[in-house]
C-alpha cells in the first residue's frame, strides 16, 4: 500500500516517547527505534518529521488520524444537539401554523403556502432516526475504539500478543499524550477517555477479542 501525506500532525515529545520505548523493550525486548514500518510508504511528511518509514511514525500518523477526527467530530452538531434543534423547528412550525390558520379569516391568503402536516411528519422522521443513532452507538467512544483496534494492530504487528497487561501497558503509553491534545482542543471526553488503571485496559482488550472470536467465521 503506498500512502501520500503532506504535514506532520501529531508528534510524542521525547519523553512521551521513551515512555513508549520503555514498553516495547520491557515487553518484547526490542528497541522501537529499531522497528522499521513495513508499510511502503511515500511522504513527504516522513521526511519533514525525520522519521522516514520508522514506527514512530507510523504511530504518530495514527495519533493524527484520531486527533483529526475527533476535531471534525467537534464541528458536527451531536445527535442531541441536533435533535434539541429539531424539538424546536416543530414548536416554531406549530405556531406558524397557528398564525396562518388564523390568517386564513383574511381574504387572498394562499392556503397551501405550507403543508404544515409533511413538515412535522419530516421533523418526527428525522428526530426518531436520531434516537435511534442514540441508542445504537455512542460515535466518539465508538472512534476511540477504533484509535485502539489500529493500536493493537501495530502492538501485534510487532510481535506483542492481542491480549493482557503488556498490550494494555502499550496502550496507554501511546494513547495518553493523544487523548491529552484531544482533550486540550476541546474534543469529547469519550472520544479521550483512558482508563486510570492497566487492569481495565487489559479487560477492554479481552471484551474486544472475546467479540472478534464470537463474528468470527
Amino acid at each position: 500500500m503506498i500512502e501520500f501525506e503532506v504535514f506532520c500532525f501529531f508528534t510524542y515529545t521525547d519523553a512521551q516517547w521513551q515512555q513508549i520505548r520503555e514498553v516495547v523493550q520491557r515487553e518484547l525486548n526490542r528497541d522501537a527505534d529499531g522497528i522499521p514500518d513495513q508499510r511502503r510508504v511515500v511522504s513527504f511528511a516522513n521526511v519533514a518529521c525525520g522519521r522516514r518509514g520508522t514506527l514512530r511514525h507510523r504511530i504518530e500518523r495514527l495519533a493524527a488520524v484520531h486527533v483529526t477526527r475527533s476535531a471534525v467530530a467537534r464541528t458536527t452538531p451531536a445527535p442531541k444537539a441536533r435533535i434539541k434543534q429539531l424539538t424546536e423547528l416543530d414548536k416554531l412550525a406549530e405556531a406558524l401554523r397557528d398564525a396562518t390558520d388564523a390568517a386564513y379569516a383574511t381574504p387572498n391568503v394562499d392556503r397551501d403556502l405550507i403543508d404544515f402536516a409533511k413538515l412535522k411528519a419530516a421533523i418526527a422522521r428525522d428526530i426518531a432516526a436520531l434516537k435511534q443513532t442514540l441508542a445504537a452507538v455512542n460515535t466518539s467512544k465508538a472512534d476511540r475504539n477504533q484509535f485502539w483496534n489500529d493500536v493493537v494492530t501495530i502492538w501485534t504487528d510487532i510481535g506483542g500478543e492481542r491480549t493482557g497487561m503488556a498490550a494494555a501497558r502499550f496502550l496507554m503509553a501511546v494513547s495518553g499524550p493523544v487523548f491529552d491534545t484531544v482533550r486540550a482542543e476541546g474534543g469529547s471526553k469519550t472520544a479521550a477517555s483512558m482508563p486510570t488503571h492497566p487492569n481495565s485496559v487489559a479487560n477492554w482488550l479481552r471484551l474486544r477479542d472475546a467479540d472478534l472470536h464470537a463474528s468470527g467465521p
